[in-house]
């Protein structure tokens, strides 16, 4: 991982493609794998926003599989 830019307004960071399922695959886990109390306050985010960053890196990554980057 490589952080390009941090601006107050967000981020640019590049990662590998292993990276981005490693990110991808630990939101997964958190949704999906097991129950956390106090999401919000653990995690940094709501639930709902974490699904919303999951659900855009899924998307991405079958759309790097669907020409040919797996």
């Amino acid at each position: 991982m490589r952080i390009a830019e941090i601006r107050p307004d967000g981020a640019t960071v590049d990662l590998t493609l292993d990276e981005f399922r490693f990110l991808n695959n630990a939101m997964n886990e958190i949704l999906n794998g097991f129950r956390i109390d106090e999401f919000k306050t653990r995690v940094g985010a709501s639930e709902h926003h974490v699904y919303i960053l999951f659900e855009a890196g899924s998307a991405g990554i079958k759309g790097l599989s669907s020409i040919g980057c797996d």
